[in-house]
């Protein structure tokens, strides 16, 4: 949302037979938007709107009408709190959300063609929606059947008749294009070269040291697997050289070339020598990982020296959380060089109540982390041999299953009837990511030397960060489904109005006004 906070809290379900909402002014109210308050405008209204910026700060009040097929329209009171402090542009949030989409998922969700024109509107929807979270990352699978899911890898080999190979990248070009268009200019692009198949959950006959990748029949349009040669020889050298040259090409024109990192690294790392052979191509290129422990792990070996990770999501720690009497940590100040870390949240599962998808992003800051990581927007459950929805997205390739390194939480989005819409989880982090912002603004002002508003404003917003940091202890140190059920009683509107009016009086107190 743009603009003053609207303090309205949207929980939007699904009902058969669901035609819609409509909304009108509550009889009765007094004033209107020149002095901060009076009635909300009628008319029909998504559940997902901000304020369009321009509403003087106050308390509206109106009526939801929800109207069902074959029921009696039901109203429900309203009120809008619409405090004045403007939230940054995602594009700039200093929270990191480290949101993966998947297109194939999409794809298969949809039943469209893979880079058909109807599966490029599909996944322009999923990108717009992590977009409204700030755009952080953007994966790109350069292997077939990878940890992620997708049986087809991003760039196509593709075979001419002398049996050599040439590449197609109008695959990640497509891509590329609508995540900018639609998503925004991502900090990291990770390029898949790399899976463990190694993993303790993977098969011991399907255990391999060599990547796969699709290959393009040009003569009749169809796309095989194929295996390509053993990690770290020569021939990898060879195969890898001219698809990673392309990719930077194709990135550099995008203003992207800085961007990209090599993955997918976790706990098993690949050797020196598979390390060398990447290193050799874009000397100037570093790793992404999903790992266990976050600390001393931000480099990798190779012959002459070493790489650095320069983005990784870990387990540990992230419940980790300090009474704010004996320690106050800001996960926005944990150094990003060499390695930016996120948190892996095992415990937030797609099925986890909807109080912990409220709280998780804050925990993160809170855990000394710049926010979350390997969490999907619409990796969605696939058909069987059966034809039921059975199988994971993540994981769905055994060799290349990372196991409890996978996706905990990877559907915020649904497949909606004409489109990917957003979930109620989603909606929860997308207001506890505004919470943070808030957060790490008044943070940030906190930390300034000299200060930057008087001691009595400063003690008022360390006072409701505290309470803020508190209520999170309750539900770190209580990690039971009845602390979860019961967070929505213990007065969270209460504590984020504290929260962003302290925000705006201190924004005010900034501007001099």
């Amino acid at each position: 949302m743009c603009g003053p906070f609207l303090l309205f809290i949207a929980l939007r379900y699904r009902l058969q037979g669901e035609r819609g909402a409509s909304g009108r002014g509550a009889s009765g109210d007094s004033g209107g938007p020149g002095d901060g308050s009076g009635s909300i405008p009628s008319g029909r209204r998504r559940g997902d709107e901000g304020d369009p910026g321009g509403s003087a700060a106050g308390e509206y009040r109106g009526t939801l009408t929800i109207t069902l097929d074959g029921r009696p329209p039901a109203d429900v009171p309203v009120l809008l709190k619409v405090i004045d402090w403007a939230l940054p542009d995602p594009g700039d949030f200093a929270f990191w959300m480290g949101m993966i989409e998947s297109p194939e998922a999409v794809a298969l969700a949809y039943d469209v063609p893979l880079w058909s024109e109807k599966h490029c509107e599909l996944v322009a929807r999923s990108l717009a929606w992590v977009g409204k979270l700030g755009p952080k990352v953007l994966y790109l699978p350069l292997g077939a059947e990878s940890q992620y899911g997708n049986a087809q890898s991003m760039a196509l080999w593709v075979r001419g008749a002398d049996g050599k190979y040439t590449h197609d990248f109008s695959r990640i070009e497509k891509y590329l294009d609508l995540a900018l268009k639609h998503m925004g200019k991502p900090r990291f692009v990770v390029a898949g070269v790399w899976d463990s198949c190694s993993h303790v959950s993977a098969p011991k006959e399907l255990r391999r040291d060599f990547p796969r990748f699709s290959v393009l029949d040009p003569a009749t349009g169809k796309v095989s697997t194929a295996d390509g040669p053993r990690h770290g020889s020569d021939e990898s050298l060879a195969f890898w050289q001219p698809v990673l040259a392309g990719l930077k090409e194709v990135l550099a024109k995008r203003g992207l070339a800085d961007a990209l990192l090599l993955g997918f690294c976790a706990d098993r790392e690949p050797d020196k020598a598979t390390v060398g052979v990447f290193h050799r191509i874009l000397p100037e290129t570093a790793w992404q990982a999903t790992r266990h422990p976050p600390n001393r792990n931000d480099r990798l070996a190779c012959d002459g020296g070493t790489v650095p990770i320069r983005y990784q999501t870990n387990v540990w720690g992230g419940w980790d959380n300090w009474d704010p009497a004996t320690r106050r940590v800001c996960g926005w100040k944990h150094p990003a060089d060499p390695s930016l870390r996120t948190w892996l949240d095992r415990g937030l599962f797609d099925a986890s109540p909807i109080s912990q998808f409220r709280a998780a992003c804050e925990q993160a800051l809170l855990a000394e982390r710049r926010g979350l990581g390997q969490i999907g927007a619409d990796f969605w459950p696939v058909k069987g041999e059966d034809g039921k929805l059975a199988v994971t997205m993540v994981g769905r390739f055994p060799a290349t299953s990372e196991g409890n390194l996978g996706i905990y939480s990877g559907q915020l989005l649904y497949a909606g009837p004409d489109g990917p819409v957003p979930s109620v989880r989603y909606q929860m982090m997308r207001e506890n990511i505004q919470e943070c912002e808030a957060r790490i603004l008044l943070e940030k002002l906190l930390a300034q030397s000299p200060p930057r508003v008087a001691p009595d404003l400063a003690r008022k917003i360390q006072d409701v960060l505290d309470e803020r940091t508190r209520w999170h202890r309750v539900q770190v140190l209580e990690r039971m489904p009845e602390t979860f059920i019961a967070w929505p009683y213990t007065g969270w509107q209460a504590r984020t109005a504290a929260l962003y009016n302290a925000a705006a009086e201190a924004a005010k107190a900034v501007a001099g006004k």
